[in-house]
């Protein structure tokens, strides 16, 4: 009898953990959604998105819109299968938002102090994106020196001989992005080479003046 009380009160114990479980995951997950403001009141104190009861908004739902520099409160008044109306919570707040652009909304109030730090995150990233990206029709030039210094040389089918090559090479090159991917470019590269035959201490120049075509 003992041995089945505890079996009984154990498989109540396991379910109410998952029942817990899954509730906490399902309190803590991301539920973050991009929605376009469709339309404004001319008191900018309503606001008509794209989600209905298909997509879980229910009426006297509050929920948190924001954009990168500001976060309102909202409560849906008016919900069809497709659109919902909002109003803000604030008495003495205004929309500011503009048709047609795209904020985030989260069903979550109560996490709004985790939310912003997310959203600050999100728009350091799409800084640091911007700034490393390539623009398309931005044009540069490049201008490149260098020095080389040979240790040993060999020619095939050619006795070895011991010498050191020396040198320095001058480009430069007009490049343009046509597209956030692809990159063309000319330009012209000077060398200027003098190879060292210890067995015959003879010093041979080398110079060269190259045509380059560049595509990155």
């Amino acid at each position: 009898m003992t041995k089945k009380l505890y079996l009984y009160f154990l498989c109540i114990g396991l379910g109410i953990n998952s029942m817990a479980q899954e509730l906490i995951e399902k309190d803590y997950e991301t539920n973050n959604n991009m929605v376009i403001i469709k339309a404004i009141s001319s008191t900018k104190k309503t606001f008509v998105i794209r989600l209905g009861k298909e997509d879980g908004i229910l009426p006297g739902q509050i929920s948190m819109f924001s954009t990168k520099n500001i976060s309102i409160l909202a409560r849906a008044i008016t919900v069809n299968r497709d659109f919902s109306q909002w109003i803000v919570v604030e008495k003495d707040s205004l929309i500011p938002f503009s048709d047609n652009q795209v904020v985030t909304l989260s069903k979550s109030v109560e996490r709004i102090w985790t939310e912003l730090p997310i959203l600050q995150i999100q728009e350091k990233y799409r800084q640091i994106e911007e700034r490393y990206a390539r623009v398309i029709g931005k044009k540069h030039l490049t201008i490149k020196a260098n020095f080389v210094q040979g240790f040993k040389e060999s020619t095939s089918l050619v006795d070895e001989e011991i010498g050191k090559r020396s040198g320095v090479h001058f480009e430069a090159i007009y490049s343009k992005n046509y597209t956030s991917q692809f990159e063309l470019g000319a330009g012209l590269r000077y060398d200027s080479e003098v190879l060292q035959k210890e067995q015959t201490n003879l010093d041979i120049p080398t110079t060269r003046l190259l045509v380059m075509l560049e595509g990155l």
